[in-house]
């Protein structure tokens, strides 16, 4: 097997459970408070691994680190009121469309070439995305509306989008120092930009993240991820690796299905089928 297989298969699995734990989070909580625990708690997982701190290009390192930032305080942001906003099982899928962003992304960032499996692959993660929202894009041109299925799938769309451009950045980060260095930091900077948020703009406490156990374990959730998933980004390239990683809405769409009771025919299965093959064969 692979050595970076493993990595990538725990970081699929682990995207599945952070998915369903932000879902789950959005109902009680501010996008504000649910994602200072995501962070918070996962630079916290990082600092037993700290004496593994490396960066051999620190200019490097915190250009790329510091656009990955800043992408993902808009990505993660979306994808709360994605989750927060529609059926997990009908917006999670769409998360998987960042391999087809990916490979033209990496094409600019690490000059990644497209092939005619590539080609393949996003034809048919497209047909998929369109067979798993027919009924409600059906609908949207009858009736001339926009509803917030809809706008919540938009919104997935956009943050797939923003994340092929810090995936990328991601591995040169990584080049730049490691897989300790960037998860630290990244982790920590993005936790005091939306811990600062709840404290400055709510005036709140973020006592609550250690207080409940649904808080704590998103963030566990989301440190041992980052974990897995940067080293796997070392061994191998971008793309199979986060082909893996959005397999992992399998558990979210399942968790959707037969734990919220969510309305999902034939069509939403068939369709999230076709953006995980799809994901597949572009890796």
């Amino acid at each position: 097997m692979n050595a970076w297989l493993p990595f990538a298969i725990a970081t699929g699995l682990l995207f599945g459970v952070q998915t369903i734990f932000i879902k789950k989070l959005s109902v009680s909580y501010s996008q504000h408070m649910v994602m200072a625990a995501v962070f918070l708690i996962a630079a916290i997982i990082f600092t037993p691994f700290l004496g593994r701190f490396s960066i051999s290009d620190i200019p490097a390192f915190f250009l790329w680190t510091g656009l990955s930032f800043i992408i993902n305080i808009f990505a993660f942001s979306l994808l709360y009121l994605a989750l927060k906003n529609a059926p997990v099982s009908l917006v999670a899928p769409f998360f998987n469309l960042t391999p087809v962003f990916v490979i033209f992304t990496g094409i600019i960032v690490l000059n990644e070439q497209l092939s005619s499996k590539q080609v393949t692959g996003i034809v048919v993660i497209f047909m998929g995305a369109i067979l798993l929202q027919l009924p409600e894009l059906r609908d949207a041109f009858k009736r001339g509306v926009v509803n917030k299925s809809l706008k919540s799938v938009l919104l997935a769309l956009l943050v797939s989008f923003l994340w092929s451009f810090t995936a990328p950045m991601e591995k040169k980060a990584l080049l730049a120092g490691n897989s300790i260095s960037y998860g630290f930091v990244i982790n920590l900077l993005l936790g005091l930009y939306f811990g600062g948020r709840v404290v400055m703009a709510k005036k709140e406490k973020l006592t609550p993240i250690i207080q409940q156990p649904r808080l704590l374990m998103v963030g566990v959730v989301t440190g041992a991820m980052a974990l897995v998933q940067y080293q796997a980004i070392l061994l191998q390239k971008v793309g199979p690796v986060i082909a893996y990683k959005r397999a992992g809405v399998i558990l979210s769409i399942g968790y959707g299905i037969l734990i919220l009771k969510e309305k999902a025919g034939y069509y939403r299965i068939l369709g999230a089928m076709g953006i995980i093959a799809g994901g597949f064969i572009l890796a």
